[in-house]
């Protein structure tokens, strides 16, 4: 069984456990009820693993705990017949049908995003003489320092780290395994731009488990109406 996981759409305190964690509660959310007919299971986990050529350090430290942890075998039970599984954990470096080509440039950082805006502190109260957030305010405003003299602008400090084609992949893999034939196939993730590659292969006769990482949370009903039996949710 291939189980493909969003990993930046976990939450983040199962992030922070790291994968042995993570993939020790998604094998409970599944029960023995969806793995009885299963002996091996292989997870992958896509995420902004290359920042240019280069591996982040988050990537680093998640490859050296699969290393640790996996290849490893992981016992099931419904309370009265018992089964071991064999688990392997991979990070989605590549595409599955292209698996020696790496896809770089998957974690970029972006400058901060047009028409942020930093409110004057003393419009909402603030009544100390001078205010050491009103040059915050003006520096947003301006769109630059306010000492003449000083070229910086909010562009050169505020920015963010945001993956890129990382749902494009998994969704490519996902229409990948339907060729292969493969029969099952779990997505982890609750990210709706994963619903038209979960729909194509559903509506390819492909079976679907989708394991939300936050409990509660369902696609909604105008997606996934007239879906089952082939499609399950389950929270993680």
């Amino acid at each position: 069984m291939e189980i493909l996981i969003d990993y930046n759409n976990l939450a983040s305190s199962d992030r922070k456990k790291g994968p042995k964690f993570v993939v020790e509660k998604v094998l409970a959310a599944m029960g023995y009820s969806h793995l009885a007919g299963v002996t091996r299971a292989n997870f992958r986990l896509y995420d902004g693993w290359f920042q240019e050529k280069n591996l982040t350090p988050r990537a680093q430290d998640i490859s050296a705990a699969i290393k640790t942890n996996f290849p490893g075998i992981h016992t099931v039970t419904d309370g009265s017949v018992t089964k071991k599984l064999v688990i392997n954990v991979e990070m989605a470096y590549s595409l599955k049908i292209d698996p020696g080509t790496d896809i770089w440039h998957t974690y970029r950082m972006r400058n901060s995003p047009r028409g942020l805006s930093c409110g004057d502190p003393v419009n909402v109260g603030c009544s100390v003489t001078p205010c050491q957030l009103l040059n915050t305010h003006l520096f947003f405003k301006g769109s630059k320092c306010p000492e003449a003299a000083c070229a910086i602008e909010p562009k050169h400090l505020i920015n963010r780290g945001e993956q890129k084609l990382i749902d494009g992949m998994l969704a490519a893999d996902l229409y990948y395994l339907h060729l292969q034939k493969e029969p099952h196939v779990v997505v982890v993730s609750s990210d709706d731009d994963m619903w038209p590659a979960i729909r194509t292969v559903l509506d390819l006769g492909m079976h679907v488990i989708q394991v939300h990482p936050l409990k509660g949370h369902r696609v909604p009903p105008y997606y996934a109406r007239g879906r089952a039996p082939k499609y399950t949710e389950l929270d993680m």
